[in-house]
Formats: C-alpha cells, structure tokens, sequence
C-alpha cells in the first residue's frame, strides 16, 4: 500500500515541479521553446513506467477477480491503458522526427488514442457501476423481503 501511496506524491509533486518550472524558459527566451526536451522525455517515461505499472496490477486484479464483474470487465481498462502507452510512444516518435508533417500526424494519432483511451475507460466504469448497483439492488430486494425491484413504499400503497 505504501509504493502506489509513494508514487501518487512524487507524480503530484513531479507535476507541481514541473508546472512551476516549465514556463519560466518561455518568458526568458525568445524562442518558440517552451517546455524543455529533457522534461517531456521524462514527463513521457514517467507515464510509460506508470502504464506498464497500471498493465501488470490489472492482470493481477484479473487473476484475483476471476469470474466477478471486474474481471469480465477489466479488458476495457486495460484497452485503454495500452492506448495511453502508445500515446506517449507516438508523442516520443513525433518529437524526435525530422519531418514536420510526421510529427504532425503522431501528434494526432496520440490525440485519437488518448480520446479511445478516454472512452474505454467511461465503458469500463459504466459497466461496473450498473453490475454493481444491479448487485447492490438485488441484495436490497433479498434483505427486504421484495422482488422484482418493487420498493417496500411502492407495495404499500
């Protein structure tokens, strides 16, 4: 518990480092540099490492979970983790290419994945959350004395 804990404040402490220190050299130079090279390599090895961290304890949690809602489910997680990998792998491409219209097209296709990614992870919550409340529900039912999703209000009255 403590390594995901250790990890959470140095990616928040990282990103507030990161968002103090990044824009001083756009005001310093007069050129169109922003954001350092050497910070978005680093910004985008954090996020591979974190990638690969999220993959393996999803397939732990698979193996764990075996036969419940969240391992039926849990290939939309990892879908769109693998997603935010190839991401930061195409942004990675499109920084160290020489061709401008290269480097525009991963930038784009890191947009779509990162979107896909977005998406796979709203139908992974979505359909956690209704298998849940059905559960949480039908359990209801069971400790009421109900069935068929009648509320002990609505066979009163």
């Amino acid at each position: 518990m403590r390594f995901p804990r250790a990890l959470a404040i140095f990616g928040t402490a990282f990103g507030a480092w990161s968002l103090a220190v990044a824009p001083s050299p756009a005001f310093a130079l007069d050129g169109s540099v922003v954001v350092p090279d050497w910070l978005s390599i680093a910004a985008g090895g954090l996020g591979l490492v974190i990638s690969a961290l999220l993959l393996a304890e999803g397939l732990f949690l698979r193996k764990v979970a075996e036969g419940s809602m969240v391992a039926v489910n849990i290939g939309y997680m990892m879908s769109a983790v693998a997603c935010f990998a190839v991401a930061m792998i195409l942004r990675w491409v499109g920084m160290f290419s020489d061709d401008a219209v290269l480097a525009e097209q991963t930038a784009f296709a890191a947009e779509l994945l990162v979107t896909t990614g977005m998406a796979l992870l709203a139908v992974y919550f979505y359909r956690v959350r209704s298998t849940i409340t059905g559960y949480l529900r039908a359990l209801s039912d069971m400790e009421t004395g109900t069935t068929g999703g009648d509320s002990p209000e609505e066979s009163d009255g």
